[in-house]
């Protein structure tokens, strides 16, 4: 189950300066994405190391991996290869990797970063999750300390929000929405977390602005959160303890219908779970 406590210490940080420090990080980053080799020179070594990784070929990859470009090419496929990053991202090559690189080149720095990211709760099996953001949070304090004026860099914005590596960051989000009483894509906007790469941390920041705001809407009444629920890709969004958005939805429809719901409820509940009635081999009955 995906346990968000709620954050303290939101108050006192500079939301204002983080956001054009944030703006300053996207700029950052959008250089370093057009400026990294992707030669034929790139492209052959991510073939090498994506054949060590399949192929188990634990030697070779080491040897890859001694040089800065080959943790930029792995740290790379860790982030498009689903089966590069089942094959090595584990403690061992970790491990390795910090062994041997002290200070990660900015490259594969960002691409940990953006990693985080894309998967997040997707990598909590075993501590890799932990262990991502041990080391990205070590090698951004051991940059910060070798620079002299560090106040409008990625690097910097990160130090001083540790907690958006936390697995209790979306939940902190939508609080901070609330307390501003802003549009959940308005404060991430604010923030420039907009900009981040899609993937499971925006996904789980939306869904549990939705879910909440399901919560506490008037009941039985129309409202602009049940329309965003009825999109396909956003019901079947995985959420917690094997549900999916669209469980979680209902449930909440349900316990706070108490009774007959409303037209307007009992549409959305119709049209979100389909006719009770269809064949139990259907694909959306067995969902």
């Amino acid at each position: 189950m995906l346990l968000l406590p709620p954050i303290p210490q939101l108050s006192e940080f500079s939301w204002e300066r983080f956001s054009q420090q944030w703006n300053s990080l996207t700029s950052q980053t959008k250089k370093i994405a057009d400026g990294a080799g992707q030669g034929e020179e790139f492209k052959a070594l991510e073939q090498q190391v994506r054949q060590c990784v399949l192929s188990r070929d634990i030697t070779q990859l080491k040897n890859t991996l001694l040089k800065r470009k080959g943790v930029r090419v792995l740290t790379q496929l860790w982030i498009d290869k689903e089966d590069v990053r089942k094959g090595s991202l584990n403690e061992e090559t970790i491990d390795y990797i910090q062994a041997k690189h002290p200070k990660l080149g900015m490259s594969s720095l960002m691409n940990l970063i953006s990693l985080v990211y894309r998967y997040f709760d997707a990598l909590v099996d075993g501590n890799i999750f932990n262990r991502l953001t041990q080391w990205l949070n070590q090698q951004i304090e051991q940059r910060l300390k070798d620079r002299k004026n560090t106040s409008d860099t990625i690097l910097s914005v990160l130090n001083q929000a540790k907690w958006l590596f936390d697995l209790t960051a979306p939940k902190a989000l939508v609080n901070l929405a609330k307390q501003n009483h802003l549009d959940l894509s308005e404060q991430l906007k604010k923030l420039r977390l907009n900009e981040l790469p899609q993937g499971r941390f925006l996904d789980i920041c939306h869904a549990q602005y939705y879910l909440d705001t399901l919560k506490e809407i008037p009941v039985g009444e129309q409202h602009d959160v049940l329309h965003e629920l009825l999109k396909h890709d956003v019901a079947t969004m995985p959420f917690e303890e094997g549900k999916r958005i669209g469980h979680i939805a209902l449930e909440i429809i349900i316990d706070r219908s108490a009774g007959a719901p409303s037209e307007i409820w009992q549409n959305f509940v119709l049209n979100l779970a389909g006719d009770p009635r269809i064949a139990n081999t259907a694909t959306n009955y067995r969902q």
